[in-house]
């Protein structure tokens, strides 16, 4: 005859004062497979675990925090992992297990993991947005946005939360909610080189050229090695019509990273629209590019796609010659 929970219990409590804790862990785990919300199965449980093994220290939690700073995040799912058999609901644990299979690429499995913790501390607002980046990084947007929004409700001054929902509004084409959400991130954190970055490729695409200039200038003043914020002023300026400044900005990416494939291909657009142009003097351009410190195969790969277009294929319009430069540089 099946027993009813209350002797399930009742039978629990009997192992926990003799002293019998793991068959009354055993009791409980089986109680919450079939009713995982029970609250007095939850308390008999962190009794039981409390006196199989003692709490998880502020030492075993600095060094796993310490591990995770440094990028050991497998070392961190190593470590971390064996704790929940006993402290299961260790929000602190599952959070960090989330955030190294984040970095692990393991997405199902932080979700997971936050998930969890969102059960165990509905109000964590860090949570919310850990877990709105893993949507983000399944490609699932509309997701993301749901939990970088309510991570914003719980706290309305994390400028993380709204840098995130910023990211995903703008993969969704939702440009003037991009463009609000991170100029509130920017209010809260007024030194976020990323959210100055992101905020000048949005604008950008939407035509406000000059304030995406001063949106990247203002990342390159916080980090001038930001390699990222450099090539997307080129690609702003270019956009300008000021070539000159756009090939030196790139010139800036490239000394940071002399293999930025994406770097290469912008200057072969710029320089041959230069050409098209006839206002540059190109062989000053090319020995420009001869001195940046890049590895003989990625020149060459620059070479070929200037050598591949065709400029009696292109219209006169600079929109046209872009079009007819990508056409022509696969």
């Amino acid at each position: 005859m099946k027993q009813s929970v209350d002797q399930i219990i009742s039978k629990a409590k009997r192992f926990l004062n003799k002293g019998d804790y793991l068959e009354a862990r055993a009791l409980y785990l089986s109680i919450l497979e079939d009713f995982p919300d029970n609250r007095r199965a939850r308390l008999g449980l962190d009794e039981a675990n409390r006196s199989i093994k003692p709490e998880i220290t502020k030492d075993n939690l600095d060094s796993l925090f310490s591990a995770y700073s440094q990028g050991k995040f497998q070392d961190v799912v190593n470590q971390a992992t064996p704790f929940l058999d006993i402290h299961s609901q260790n929000s602190d644990i599952l959070n960090l297990l989330g955030s190294a299979n984040l970095m692990l690429g393991d997405l199902d499995l932080a979700i997971k993991y936050y998930r969890e913790v969102i059960r165990l501390k509905p109000d964590y607002a860090h949570a919310y947005n850990n877990l709105g980046v893993a949507f983000q990084n399944k490609g699932n947007h509309s997701e993301a946005v749901i939990q970088s929004k309510q991570a914003i409700d719980i706290n309305p001054e994390y400028a993380e939360a709204y840098y995130n929902l910023a990211n995903s509004l703008r993969i969704q084409k939702d440009y003037s909610g991009a463009i609000l959400n991170f100029k509130q991130a920017l209010e809260l954190k007024d030194d976020y080189v990323e959210a100055y970055n992101n905020l000048g490729i949005v604008l950008r695409v939407v035509g406000e050229l000059e304030e995406s200039v001063d949106c990247l200038n203002r990342a390159i003043s916080i980090n001038p090695n930001f390699r990222l914020a450099h090539h997307n002023l080129g690609n702003t300026l270019q956009d300008m019509g000021d070539l000159g400044l756009s090939i030196e900005s790139n010139y800036n990416a490239l000394r940071i990273k002399p293999d930025y494939k994406d770097v290469w291909t912008s200057l072969g657009f710029t320089i041959k629209s230069l050409q098209l142009s006839g206002d540059a003097d190109l062989d000053l351009y090319y020995e420009r590019l001869r001195t940046v410190d890049v590895n003989k195969t990625n020149y060459n790969v620059l070479q070929h796609r200037l050598a591949s277009f065709q400029p009696h294929l292109a219209d006169t319009s600079f929109e046209d010659v872009i079009d007819t430069i990508s056409a022509n540089s696969d």
